[in-house]
């Protein structure tokens, strides 16, 4: 994995194109956790989906972005 720094922050704060998202979810390699891990996943881009479309975008217009 890239190491996630100051300028790969700013280059990504600065940039303005479009509705973005970020999903910050830690894995887990084996156990019940990890097992939980597509579930959570699940539940925050279902959570990305309704803060777009609390703003505004149309739900179909979300879940094809996401």
């Amino acid at each position: 994995m890239d190491v996630f720094d100051d300028s790969e922050l700013r280059r990504l704060t600065s940039e303005e194109v479009g509705p973005c998202v970020t999903v910050y979810l830690p894995t887990h390699v084996s156990g019940e956790q990890g097992q939980q891990d597509p579930v959570r996943l699940k539940n925050l881009l279902q959570r990305a989906e309704e803060q777009f479309v609390d703003g505004g975008m149309r739900a179909a217009e979300a879940r094809e972005l996401l």
